[in-house]
């Protein structure tokens, strides 16, 4: 974080709630995993089918936990 301010990039990525909001705090502006893929998959550098298996692979092969109120409208969104 403390690199991110000296360099003023644009945003810093961060999952953990506790960094994220000390980033916050810090004034910069944070964007997650999630936020990351869709983003990418917005602007078409990523496909629809890509999106979701990513998704897919966050929650179940790494163990990211996602409440079913956030997964679902992504996985139907794309």
């Amino acid at each position: 974080m403390t690199l991110a301010k000296e360099i003023q990039a644009d945003y810093v990525c961060l999952d953990g709630l506790t960094a994220r909001r000390k980033a916050r705090r810090m004034g910069l502006l944070v964007i997650g995993t999630l936020g990351v893929l869709n983003l990418t998959c917005q602007l078409g550098h990523l496909p629809a089918q890509c999106y979701k298996r990513y998704l897919i692979d966050l929650t179940e092969k790494h163990g990211m936990h996602l409440s079913p109120q956030l997964l679902n409208p992504l996985m139907k969104t794309k």
